[in-house]
């Protein structure tokens, strides 16, 4: 797998795993977010890329920033020492 494609799926991870922890579904997140469901679930997988858009309606949702997010994602890739 090339390291374009193991970040998204790193991202889509992490985005999961907050989506988690806030306590929502793919369906709820949709909902609050103004996002189709299978787009969450094709970011959350890493077959799509998310847009800063669709970022800036997830972050509101969740009750996070996009800092917040993005340094999740860099502790992710830290961890996995894949920065």
């Amino acid at each position: 797998m090339d390291k374009k494609a193991e970040e998204l799926k790193l991202f889509g991870k992490v985005l999961r795993d907050l989506r988690e922890e806030a306590g929502k579904t793919q369906e709820t997140l949709a909902l609050d977010s103004g996002l189709d469901r299978t787009y969450i679930s094709k970011m959350e997988r890493g077959v799509a890329s998310a847009t800063l858009s669709a970022l800036l309606n997830i972050s509101e949702a969740l009750g996070l920033t996009l800092s917040q997010i993005f340094l999740r994602f860099e502790n992710s890739k830290q961890i996995l020492g894949r920065s």
